[in-house]
């Protein structure tokens, strides 16, 4: 199962209002934070320690660095995140490819700017497990055969908003992809940092098992994802990633 997320933000029509703060339902139609003045970016993010990246990055000043400052908004699941952004409440998302590639087949001209986390290559490191009640009859991945299961939506950027503010969204990427890397290269500020955007509270922070975080986008696994979501009757027809790939 492939279990990534990205940094995206959305661009159709109904998001024109992206703007002189990068969302939050100005009616200008690029960003600009004005002479010698950062511009202003309001990323939608969700209450969890994947998004642990945005928050050390503006904290570390790699945004700032590329004359960004971030503004976090939370939301509850990815699709509420797709949804603000559609109606220009921000400027980039973040959320799983899964829902990203369901919003493109659908025709929505959602971009990935920057990877995120990544599933671990051993179980042992594995972060991302599937819990049932002890009493459960669920013990393995057979046992889920015709069974639903909920999952939750990626970061990016849209198509229309690049166009509009390419040196912005360079800058963005610039800005994210270190962080990502950073983060992964330094548990110990992470684990810190959580529980001040999250309701995890520092003694649960230093026991977790933490993302794998990693700049580095593999196309043949997202298209692979892609692939399985077609399989399994999410989507009709599987997207092209390469077109759903910033530049």
């Amino acid at each position: 199962m492939v279990r990534r997320r990205a940094w995206l933000s959305l661009g159709v029509a109904a998001v024109l209002a992206l703007a002189a703060g990068c969302g939050g339902g100005s009616e200008a139609s690029t960003c600009g934070g004005g002479e010698g003045k950062p511009t202003t970016v309001t990323v939608g993010t969700l209450p969890i320690s994947n998004a642990a990246p945005l928050y050390l990055g503006a904290k570390k000043g790699f945004f700032r660095e590329e004359g960004i400052e971030v503004k976090p908004e939370v939301a509850q699941s990815g699709n509420e995140l797709i949804t603000g952004a559609l109606s220009g409440s921000y400027g980039f998302i973040f959320a799983g490819y899964i829902p990203s590639i369901v919003a493109r087949s659908k025709g929505l001209p959602i971009t990935i700017v920057s990877a995120s986390d990544i599933g671990a290559k051993t179980a042992s490191k594995e972060w991302t497990v599937l819990l049932v009640k002890p009493e459960s009859k669920i013990r393995g991945p057979d046992d889920l055969v015709g069974r639903t299961i909920a999952v939750n939506g990626l970061r990016g950027v849209g198509e229309e908003f690049i166009s509009k503010n390419p040196e912005v969204t360079e800058r963005f990427k610039r800005a994210m992809d270190r962080s990502v890397d950073y983060a992964q290269a330094n548990p110990g500020e992470v684990r810190k940092l959580i529980p001040t955007f999250t309701k995890i509270p520092p003694e649960v922070a230093d026991k977790i098992r933490l993302p794998v975080w990693s700049s580095k986008l593999d196309r043949e696994q997202l298209q692979e994802a892609a692939q399985y979501t077609q399989r399994y009757g999410i989507i009709k027809e599987a997207p092209d990633v390469n077109e759903m790939v910033y530049e």
